[in-house]
């Protein structure tokens, strides 16, 4: 069994429940407002976050970005 492969499973699963309750958390904050509208606020920066997150791994590994 590859422990290390095993504690690197449990740890993202970890965050993604984390996750998860902030968001929850999140949207109980804005009881006056649809949910749906505050998903799609969440959903938006999420997204917003990837194209970062990507942006910085193309940093990374070639040194300067490329547009999206």
């Amino acid at each position: 069994m590859n422990y290390e492969l095993l504690t690197y499973t449990i740890m993202a699963h970890q965050r993604e429940l984390q996750q998860e309750v902030e968001q929850q958390r999140l949207l109980a904050r804005f009881p006056g407002q649809s949910n749906s509208t505050v998903r799609h606020a969440i959903g938006q920066c999420g997204v917003i976050l990837i194209r970062v997150g990507m942006k910085l791994k193309q940093v990374e590994m070639h040194g300067k970005p490329q547009t999206i």
